[in-house]
């Protein structure tokens, strides 16, 4: 029996802030998505 591995699904690209290079950030940085969506908690 041969296991074979499941294909990747592939990203899609994330818009969020409607700002192409903030988008682009967001979607390589999951340190820099986690600080955003906390920041964006608190915005009065």
């Amino acid at each position: 029996m041969r296991i074979r591995a499941m294909p990747c699904a592939t990203a899609r690209a994330l818009r969020l802030t409607g700002d192409p290079d903030a988008d682009k950030l967001l979607a390589s940085d999951p340190f820099a998505l986690l600080i955003g969506l906390l920041l964006d908690q608190h915005t009065v």
